[in-house]
């Protein structure tokens, strides 16, 4: 829900591109959309509804974005499953707390990888921040930024001089190129 509750509110931004927004989903994740979102999707959509285009992705098969290849990686989010992506060498993943290591062979080689650590103690659906660091390390990704912190987690400064080299908290505004 927190990471598509928003999708009403980019109706200006729809309006003003004059075109439907682009939304790739798995079929679990469409069906979910199309039922929380229903007057977005009707046939007979009112006057000012967001259009959307929705786009199919599948677990497993990539997928190409303007020129970008998308790489799906799979995760878990408790007792869910979620994709992560892999974007040439950016690898960004939110909301796992877990992986098999089949799906971490499609992370190793990437320059940058950006994951989620919630807070420091426990989670049942997120990495804390002490296994969001192992996780790291078994990837091998020299570049780690850790997001979807909570209040819980501390001060920024503070946190960040605990990492290990290499690993620092995300913030607000930060950009990533490799």
């Amino acid at each position: 829900m927190d990471h598509v509750a928003g999708l009403d509110d980019l109706r200006p931004l729809i309006f003003a591109q004059k075109l439907p927004m682009q939304l790739w989903a798995t079929d679990r994740v469409e069906k979910r959309l199309r039922e929380q979102f229903a007057y977005a999707f009707s046939a007979r959509r009112y006057p000012g509804a967001p259009e959307f285009e929705l786009k199919r992705i599948e677990t497993g098969t990539e997928f190409t974005i303007g020129d970008q290849v998308w790489i799906p990686i799979l995760g878990q989010h408790g007792t869910w499953p979620v994709l992560g992506y892999r974007i040439g060498n950016i690898v960004y993943l939110t909301d796992v707390s877990g992986m098999h290591k089949h799906e971490q062979d499609k992370i190793r080689g990437a320059e940058v990888l950006v994951v989620n650590a919630l807070r420091k103690t426990p989670h049942i659906t997120h990495f804390s921040l002490d296994e969001a660091v192992e996780f790291a390390r078994e990837t091998e990704v020299p570049n780690v930024y850790f997001t979807h912190i909570s209040h819980q987690m501390g001060l920024h400064d503070e946190v960040n001089a605990e990492l290990p080299i290499g690993m620092s908290l995300a913030y607000d505004g930060l950009k990533l190129t490799t």
